[in-house]
């Protein structure tokens, strides 16, 4: 799954009440509405195990594991929540979707590499803002293959797109 190897420093199972604080942080930080399921899909009240692992210094990545599948990140120890590929696969409409152009450019992107506005159907682009979280697809699969960080705004990436057609959509997270 991983690139390179990593060692975790320790492991250990969340109680029911940092789980309530973790489900309520991970709300927030996503803006779920409230009355929606997905929170629910990506991270129930109380069905599976929940469990924790931390990084080594000096990286504060803290990972959080359901019934052994990673399902959120947080990148600085901080309540940064960002949820994984594999919690997209359980919760798909969790973030907005990006689609590329052709299936071809998964394979960069699955190998860490951001994803650039020529590889990007810009027919079909959600409305996001600079830095929000999005997932992106291939066409014909809904299942993510990757998350990543907005660079820019999509009212600017369409204009970008339909000039030039340069430039840098994502951040592959």
């Amino acid at each position: 799954m991983f690139k390179k190897q990593f060692a975790v420093n320790q492991t250990h199972k969340v109680s029911g009440a940092d789980r309530k604080k973790i489900r309520r942080s991970v709300e927030k930080s996503l803006q779920l509405d409230p009355s929606s399921d997905l929170l629910e899909q990506l991270l129930p009240a109380k069905a599976g195990d929940l469990e924790l692992a931390k990084l080594p210094a000096p990286s504060r990545l803290v990972i959080y594991l359901l019934d052994g599948l990673p399902i959120l990140l947080d990148t600085s120890g901080k309540g940064d929540y960002v949820p994984t590929v594999m919690g997209l696969w359980t919760c798909p409409g969790l973030l907005p979707v990006v689609l590329l152009k052709h299936w071809q450019v998964s394979h960069y992107i699955v190998g860490g590499a951001d994803l650039m506005l020529p590889g990007v159907d810009t027919s079909c682009l959600p409305d996001f803002q600079k830095g929000d979280l999005l997932a992106v697809c291939v066409p014909g699969n809904p299942a993510p293959v990757a998350i990543g960080a907005a660079v820019m705004h999509s009212s600017a990436a369409a204009q970008q797109a339909a000039g030039q057609g340069k430039g840098k959509l994502l951040e592959v997270m």
